[in-house]
């Protein structure tokens, strides 16, 4: 956003997103000295997105000209230099500019700062999403954690989760939560953080071709184990990099289509019912939305009819007779809204494919 202030008064304009003059606009100003200035906020899709230091704290802004006397048809250019913030909000409203899931007339507030703990997290709408410096150039984890606002936004403002089941030999571990991209959690936990990763593979691959690649790059090493020796089979990802990897295909191993990746990898032992991994949950949805031809406010109307803050967060029923489980809710939330048309059976045979059905 550009901000021309005189004598007190702020005049604000959003720049153009679309052609033919993206990162342009035309405005008329009074005869007068202005201070122009850069502020981190953008207007995307009926939303405003914002970044500030902390939520003490205003927007950051940039001082381009302090003394700044427009004149008739001038054209002037700025260069915003990069810079943490710049490249939140970037990654942030490129990805609502994409899609935004059916919400609409929301201020998302983003901090360049850890939070929950000493990482990246959302807690929106009570304060806002907390990107830590060292993922502020990381842009899949930054629409992740804006895929979790858009999820709560649907779901109004809450979603009910839990991250404390047990590994039960599926053994990787992660830095600070009870939670893994591909490890073993209650379907409560695999769903909301699947959704949030599905948010972030849509925004930055093509999801309109079914037979086109997606490559997803998760920002840790040491939260992704794939418990294979070799990355051989990888898919679309790096074949040298661990953290880069498909996010519709399988990994093949031995033999095995890990299409499933919990039936495949972590059911040896312990706890099956009310099962599943973010990993398949994601793939799942990605075969919704690049096969069965499901938008994504299509998927977040089918959240949303589930209620997920009040489902079953850690029970041990299996979930496809469990009422308040998110596999049934999800399944009935896919018959409310396709009513006159097949999603439902579309949903079933996606998540059954994927093993999130337990």
């Amino acid at each position: 956003m550009l901000r021309f202030r005189r004598g007190g008064v702020d005049y604000d304009y959003y720049l153009n997103w679309e052609a033919p003059s993206p990162g342009c606009k035309t405005i008329t100003l009074e005869s007068g000295q202005y201070e122009v200035q850069t502020l981190r906020k953008a207007s995307v899709n009926g939303n405003y997105l914002q970044v500030g230091p902390s939520p003490t704290e205003g927007i950051y802004y940039t001082t381009l000209n302090a003394q700044f006397t427009p004149l008739g048809g001038q054209t002037t250019s700025w260069t915003i230099t990069g810079s943490n913030s710049v490249r939140i909000l970037a990654a942030a409203s490129w990805a609502m500019h994409r899609r935004s899931g059916g919400v609409s007339g929301e201020t998302i507030k983003f901090f360049n700062q850890a939070g929950c703990g000493d990482t990246s997290c959302e807690d929106w709408p009570e304060t806002g999403i907390y990107i830590s410096p060292a993922h502020a150039d990381h842009k899949f984890v930054i629409a992740h954690e804006l895929g979790h606002a858009i999820a709560d936004a649907r779901a109004g403002n809450e979603d009910a989760n839990s991250d404390g089941a047990s590994l039960d030999g599926c053994t990787q571990t992660y830095e600070v939560e009870g939670h893994h991209y591909n490890s073993k959690e209650f379907v409560s936990n695999a769903v909301v953080e699947g959704i949030a990763d599905f948010y972030a593979a849509i925004s930055f691959n093509n999801d309109n071709i079914s037979t086109d690649p997606c490559t997803y790059q998760h920002h840790s090493t040491t939260s992704v184990n794939w418990d294979r020796d070799s990355l051989e089979g990888v898919g679309d990802g790096d074949l040298d990099d661990p953290h880069i990897f498909s996010c519709k295909g399988s990994i093949a191993q031995a033999g095995v289509d890990s299409r499933d990746y919990l039936g495949d990898y972590c059911l040896s032992s312990g706890q099956t019912n009310n099962r599943a991994t973010e990993f398949d949950f994601m793939r799942a949805l990605w075969e919704l939305k690049t096969t069965d031809d499901f938008t994504f406010t299509e998927i977040m109307d089918i959240w949303d009819a589930a209620n997920p803050e009040s489902w079953d967060v850690d029970g041990s029923q299996p979930g496809a007779t469990n009422s308040g489980s998110p596999v049934y809710r999800l399944q009935v939330g896919a018959a409310i809204v396709g009513q006159a048309t097949d999603m439902a059976n579309e949903w079933q045979l996606a998540m059954a494919g994927h093993g999130v059905n337990r």
